[in-house]
């Protein structure tokens, strides 16, 4: 068959992937996205031509086994997307082969193990995103030189140790990065107000700290990156005042989330200019004094860190960030969407 293009996403489509679709050829792009394919991704793919496929979709499925080795032999292959499926096992260490590869998206698996190497090699990357996994060990102290044209590094959700590499500033085009809810520990990168157009950044639930001599330089920072929206550090270790520089925050900043530290003294006065400003979450820390006039009124229980409360604002900050990511493909489906917020106020506000 001629057949190059085939786009069957979001359709309510059942059974396995076909096995003949291995005579396609000359087929360049696949996409099965959003529908109710199960089974395993069919070995008698492997016999598509190798220097032809340049995507692979088959994001928000059922599909299982792993993910086939035979993937890092498709030179020619510049998207995989295989998120949110139940694909178990390793990263096979093939797919470091793939030098031509922008974007790889495999979050919402049950992969766990540790990611090769040879990942962390394909300079040409935009999009690396492994959330909500078991993965684990170290990311890379020079990720930023390995992969200097990344747009986009998620790894939340998994249990990846270590320090956050000082690197990252050399990746110069990053607009997200979120490292949320794994087992971080050290202090933060200083330098991370040379990426420009930084949009999105979360260290939320780790074990990150302040250093006694730097404090909270970071966020001095941080205050460079103008197009900066999302903030989250809390859950952590932070300690100290928030410094005055906080107000050097553009006003493209929606929502700084610092809750569940150890820090102390007042809100600097100037957060009032963050006309943009529209969540601030400082509950469950040693903060004193009042809070300025010209800020909204702070629920109280967001101030002092209700549990349950706690526990929203970190779910609705997850699917907030999942709907604004920067590819359509990236983002939460509305239906997900819809279901998880009515889960969370039931949850949170039970009848």
């Amino acid at each position: 068959m001629r057949l190059k293009y085939l786009n069957l996403s979001s359709n309510a489509i059942q059974g396995e992937i076909p096995t003949n679709l291995s005579y396609c050829s000359d087929i360049q792009f696949i996409n099965f996205s959003y529908n109710n394919l199960v089974g395993k991704i069919p070995e008698e793919l492997s016999s598509l031509s190798l220097n032809k496929l340049k995507g692979f979709y088959v994001s928000i499925n059922g599909l299982t086994g792993s993910i086939p080795h035979w993937l890092g032999n498709v030179s020619s292959l510049l998207d995989l997307r295989m998120q949110r499926n139940y694909f178990q096992g390793s990263i096979p260490s093939e797919l470091g082969r793939l030098q031509n590869l922008r974007f790889f998206q495999i979050s919402e698996n049950n992969l766990s193990g540790e990611v090769p190497p040879s990942i962390y090699n394909i300079s040409s990357l935009l999009l690396l995103s492994l959330v909500t996994n078991r993965f684990y060990g170290k990311i890379p102290q020079d990720i930023g030189f390995t992969l200097p044209n990344l747009l986009g590094l998620y790894v939340r959700e998994n249990q990846f140790t270590g320090h956050l590499p000082v690197s990252l500033s050399n990746a110069s085009g990053l607009r997200g990065m979120d490292f949320g809810f794994c087992n971080f520990t050290g202090t933060m990168p200083t330098n991370l107000g040379s990426l420009k157009g930084l949009e999105k950044f979360s260290v939320a639930v780790n074990q990150l700290e302040t250093d006694e001599v730097e404090g909270f330089s970071f966020l001095t920072s941080l205050t460079n990156c103008s197009h900066l929206q999302v903030l989250e550090l809390g859950y952590n270790k932070f300690k100290g005042a928030l410094p005055a520089s906080l107000s050097n925050f553009s006003t493209s900043l929606q929502w700084l989330g610092v809750g569940d530290n150890q820090i102390s003294g007042s809100i600097p006065e100037g957060v009032k200019n963050l006309i943009g400003l529209t969540s601030l979450a400082i509950f469950m820390n040693s903060i004193t004094g009042e809070i300025p006039e010209e800020l909204p009124s702070v629920d109280e229980n967001i101030t002092m860190g209700n549990g349950e409360i706690k526990e929203c604002l970190v779910a609705v900050l997850t699917i907030g960030v999942s709907c604004s990511m920067e590819s359509p493909v990236e983002r939460m489906d509305m239906r997900d969407v819809v279901a998880e917020l009515s889960r969370i106020r039931t949850k949170t506000f039970p009848r």
